[in-house]
């Protein structure tokens, strides 16, 4: 819908209800549908400018947002037909990306700088989990030896936290690696629990890990 696009009048209705119109550039859609918007979501740094190109476009006063910027996840809804009327707002987390980011850490394939490698005390490893399933498989083959390297050392505290982007699993891992009373097979079997209270889908669930609870 470019903004030279003049639909027929009986194509758009006088209101429109349960229609969301998305666009970093509000001023590139027709007049016609600009002038059935109700309210207006702007984000980012930028949202004063990309309200003042809906308000020229349609020719209502721009919006005053008051300080400070936005902040991450915050918005600003405005009615264009009632200009001084502006709210911030926190977005909620989408669930469903929540769970897409999940999958792609429990079964996809991460690239080689951020996947965890296996390598030993002596480097003589080179066993490569590009993802927590394998990770998982590979943990439960390796020799108390290498796996307590890695624990001690805070390698897989550091993977959770920059490479699978989990705080909680790195905190986790932390807390296992300082029980130094524990053996290899028990700490483990904690952190494998950890991942699979965490990750386990439905479509792919994780390998059991005898003796995990």
């Amino acid at each position: 819908m470019p903004a030279g696009w003049l639909p027929p009048s009986e194509l758009l209705p006088d209101t429109l209800v349960n229609v969301v119109f998305i666009t970093v550039q509000p001023d590139l859609l027709p007049v016609s549908v600009l002038d059935r918007v109700e309210m207006v979501a702007v984000v980012g740094p930028d949202a004063d400018q990309t309200a003042g190109n809906f308000a020229v476009a349609t020719g209502v006063q721009p919006p005053q947002f008051p300080a400070p910027q936005l902040a991450p996840g915050e918005f600003w809804l405005w009615e264009p037909k009632c200009p001084l009327r502006v709210t911030r707002y926190l977005a909620m987390k989408s669930h469903r990306e929540h769970l897409r980011h999940r999958r792609k850490y429990a079964e996809g394939q991460l690239p080689p700088e951020r996947s965890f490698f296996f390598r030993g005390p002596e480097g003589s490893l080179n066993l490569r989990a590009q993802n927590l399933i394998l990770f998982c498989q590979i943990a439960e083959g390796v020799d108390d030896k290498t796996w307590n390297f890695h624990l001690r050392n805070g390698d897989y505290a550091r993977w959770f936290q920059y490479s699978i982007k989990d705080e909680k699993l790195a905190a986790e891992a932390e807390r296992v690696a300082g029980l130094t009373a524990l053996g290899a097979a028990a700490s483990r079997n904690l952190i494998v629990a950890a991942i699979q209270r965490e990750y386990t889908l439905a479509a792919t669930s994780l390998l059991a890990v005898p003796g995990a609870s």
